[in-house]
């Protein structure tokens, strides 16, 4: 059976061919706003990049090298994971760390590729992020690690 070959898209992109109209303005600001992507949270990342084998405890622990994790959890739908989770640690400073600095950079958790950035709490959003979605892994004290509801 013969294939056909589809035409290759052109190799650039002239910037008014992406506008649509709208001026040089790029999607993200035509359609969101900082009102809509929430505050940031200063002492916790998000986590992108997670594969079904990751769990909140290999989260917690893997974190727990850079600083005092307080939280760790996996956001799911239906019992699986969304591929993303958030970091809660203790002091902010360790988030500005691995945000500003190449310590947070190239990060590999059982053979993924981690993607670390700022959180946002969304508006509307319960601030318990991870109730009904997952129950993450909390730190009650220096010693104990417990799993459970927030």
């Amino acid at each position: 059976m013969p294939v056909k070959v589809l035409p290759q898209p052109p190799a650039t992109v002239e910037k008014s061919a992406l506008s649509h109209g709208h001026g040089d303005n790029n999607y993200r600001e035509r359609y969101h706003d900082d009102r809509e992507q929430g505050e940031l949270v200063d002492n916790r990342i998000y986590v992108g990049g997670l594969g079904y084998r990751i769990e909140e405890r290999d989260l917690f622990y893997f974190f727990d090298t850079f600083g005092p994790v307080q939280h760790a959890g996996i956001i799911t739908e239906g019992g699986n994971s969304k591929g993303y989770g958030f970091v809660t640690f203790h002091c902010k400073e360790v988030v500005k760390r691995l945000l500003d600095t190449e310590e947070g950079v190239g990060l590999v958790l059982k053979g993924r590729n981690l993607y670390v950035g700022p959180a946002r709490q969304r508006h509307g959003q319960a601030q318990h992020y991870g109730r009904g979605r997952g129950q993450g892994l909390r730190r009650y004290d220096d010693e104990d690690y417990s799993q459970g509801e927030n």
